[in-house]
């Protein structure tokens, strides 16, 4: 899966993060579950925070992450994981050599 999928519970905390996750935001999984959202991926927390606010529980858009090395722009999208607002899954991919060309 060459996506990024977040977990994350009803309280805004990281439960589950993919490799490929993982390596587009440059931190090991460990280094970023059991944190919340808004500290550790803060260019997604107003994707995470529409989603969570909207009845239907979703959100997506593009977002550009800058770690260590080139900025990467991300295509992400929050789906409520239930439909019922007990917890998120963020998926994003990354699009950075789509916007630059």
């Amino acid at each position: 899966m060459s996506a990024g999928v977040v977990g994350i519970d009803a309280d805004g905390q990281i439960t589950i993060v993919n490799r490929a996750a993982a390596r587009l935001l440059n931190a090991a999984p460990e280094e970023l579950e059991g944190r919340h959202y808004s500290e550790v991926v803060p260019e997604l927390a107003g994707l995470i925070r529409k989603a969570i606010s909207e009845p239907v529980g979703r959100a997506s858009g593009e977002v550009t992450v800058k770690r260590t090395g080139t900025p990467r722009s991300l295509s992400a999208q929050v789906p409520s994981e239930t439909g019922t607002h007990n917890g998120y899954v963020v998926t994003f991919d990354d699009i950075t050599d789509l916007v630059s060309a």
